[in-house]
């Protein structure tokens, strides 16, 4: 290794937790369960798409248990189309108002406009300079 410095003291990494660590979440047995009910979805039936075995999930919806492990959360996010950290409440489910009026938006333009839109769109990404009004007007 050329020129290469060990740099683990100044950016220590994260422990990965292991497979079968046991997630606790106050939100979690209520996140499960709206997503679950958004998506029309009963126990048995995210059981079998995920292989997650049904009174898994039902003892945890009904608080017989109280954690659920991160090998089991993670493929009912999965199948649910969310992240582990959107069930686990440490991001919201749902997005911000701006953003959900953003998506209205974005449903109603013509299809002539959508390559302006998205070369709009794709300049505020990439831009660092600050907007001219802040939206509130």
């Amino acid at each position: 290794m050329y020129g290469c410095q060990d740099t683990s003291a100044h950016f220590p990494r994260a422990p990965i937790p292991p497979h079968n660590a046991f997630v606790y979440s106050s939100t979690l047995r209520e996140n499960l369960q709206a997503v679950m009910d958004s998506r029309g979805l009963s126990a048995t039936r995210l059981s079998a798409i995920t292989g997650v075995p049904q009174p898994t999930i039902s003892r945890f919806l009904n608080g017989s248990t109280d954690a659920m492990e991160l090998a089991t959360l993670m493929p009912l996010a999965q199948a649910l189309g969310v992240t582990t950290s959107q069930l686990i409440g440490e991001t919201p489910l749902e997005p911000t108002a701006a953003r959900r009026r953003l998506h209205t938006l974005a449903q109603n333009v013509p299809e002539y406009k959508v390559p302006t839109a998205v070369k709009i769109l794709d300049a505020l990404v990439e831009s660092d300079e600050p907007l001219v009004g802040n939206g509130n007007s």
